[in-house]
């Protein structure tokens, strides 16, 4: 479900004052020497709160790169505006030596933070304003993934004594979870699909932070929309009906062995570009189905045509097993299948987790705005060449990626 003029989705990132996730637990313990630091030094003042909001999962993507895809929230408890210079973040293995692993900042932090008023300078942060901070962390081999990430902050304030300041502290210690991604079979098959809104992004899924039964949380960080190119390069060649989409009417399949645990069957299709009724907020995926894998995490698969669901809470479904048809129901403006994998069953109270499919093959790239503008305008896709051609094995494709699914 993603955020541009296409296919609109969940995408909506709602940051406040009052957002708050549970902080990260403690991760060492306080040794006596330090403990007298503390209790002897000046006062460690931090105006901007800074703590991670979930533990990282280590993913292999399609690039052929490992990834660590969290977010981070920033709290200005202060009255006074701070403009935040740079984000690092450190990671080590074991009780090995902490090393600088990315700096954030200038351009890169400007588009990495959101705050909740657009006309705010993308790196200042009001004073009792939140904002969240988006990190993907990239490296080359699984090997290279620490175990422990921390997080240094530097910024420019006004202090308590109303004097100009630079902080610059740490926090935000995070445990890396040690647990291999979720493992799924393909829910699409035949042609050419472009995964959009993908984890790499900063619109759409990657940023939707929702406050949903009273907690702060990002079930879509790893959702992707799959919009088809049929084999005339169309993703879209009638803008004006659903059946004008390619991906359209085209079979959903169970990513694994489960239980559906949860079904929405009495949603028209929208409009194309022309989404209407409170409906797509309050059940904002349409037409939709949950899946309990046997796994134990849950598939949520949404936006599926009026009248194709093919299965109903309590079934037992095998992968493979086509449990509906794409459509355009719920908060989209196109056809197009999203789905996530969530560590809970709600859709979007729940927090998501990363997944890897099997097998596919990747057989070429689109530059996302071009696509967007191209399906707009039902004109031919332009699918470039691409370095990561080939067929790839447990891996989540990039945004922009176009893949076959075996």
């Amino acid at each position: 479900m993603f955020c541009k003029s296409l296919k609109l989705a969940l995408c909506i990132s709602l940051i406040g004052a009052g957002a708050s996730y549970a902080s990260a637990d403690k991760i060492e313990a306080i040794s006596d020497s330090d403990a007298q630091k503390m209790c002897t030094e000046a006062t460690n003042w931090t105006p901007v709160l800074i703590q991670a909001c979930f533990a990282p999962r280590p993913f292999a993507g399609s690039e052929n790169e490992w990834h660590l895809t969290y977010d981070l929230q920033l709290q200005n408890i202060s009255k006074h505006p701070a403009t935040i210079k740079r984000i690092e973040v450190l990671g080590r293995k074991g009780n090995g030596e902490w090393k600088a692993i990315k700096i954030i900042e200038g351009a890169e932090l400007q588009s990495h933070m959101h705050t909740i008023l657009k006309e705010n300078k993308k790196n200042v942060l009001p004073g009792a304003q939140n904002a969240f901070a988006f990190v993907n962390l990239n490296f080359a081999d699984r090997a290279d993934v620490p175990d422990t990430l921390k997080h240094r902050l530097m910024l420019n304030t006004i202090d308590l004594m109303g004097v100009p300041s630079l902080y610059d502290y740490k926090g935000a210690q995070i445990k890396v979870e040690s647990e291999a991604p979720v493992r799924i079979s393909p829910p699409l098959r035949g042609g050419k699909w472009v995964a959009c809104g993908g984890y790499a992004g900063l619109t759409g899924h990657r940023t939707a932070n929702f406050p949903v039964d009273n907690g702060m949380h990002a079930a879509q960080t790893f959702a992707i929309d799959w919009v088809r190119i049929d084999e005339k390069g169309y993703s879209v060649s009638d803008t004006k009906t659903c059946e004008g989409n390619a991906c359209y009417d085209q079979p959903i399949y169970a990513v694994a062995d489960g239980v559906v645990i949860g079904c929405n069957t009495r949603f028209p299709n929208q409009v194309p570009y022309k989404p209407t009724g409170r409906d797509r907020m309050l059940w904002a995926g349409g037409n939709s189905v949950v899946i309990k894998m046997d796994n134990g995490y849950y598939a949520f698969y949404a936006h599926m045509k009026p009248g194709s669901t093919k299965v109903k809470a309590g079934d037992r479904v095998v992968r493979g097993q086509q449990i509906g048809n794409v459509g355009n129901s719920g908060n989209s403006t196109g056809p197009h299948l999203h789905m996530h994998v969530t560590r809970d069953p709600g859709i979007l109270q729940a927090d998501g987790v990363p997944y890897v499919f099997d097998e596919f093959e990747v057989v070429g790239e689109v530059d996302m705005d071009n696509f967007f503008e191209n399906d707009s305008k039902a004109k031919v896709q332009t699918v470039s060449e691409s370095k990561y051609k080939g067929e790839h094995r447990d891996q989540l494709p990039r945004e922009g990626h176009v893949v076959i699914f075996k």
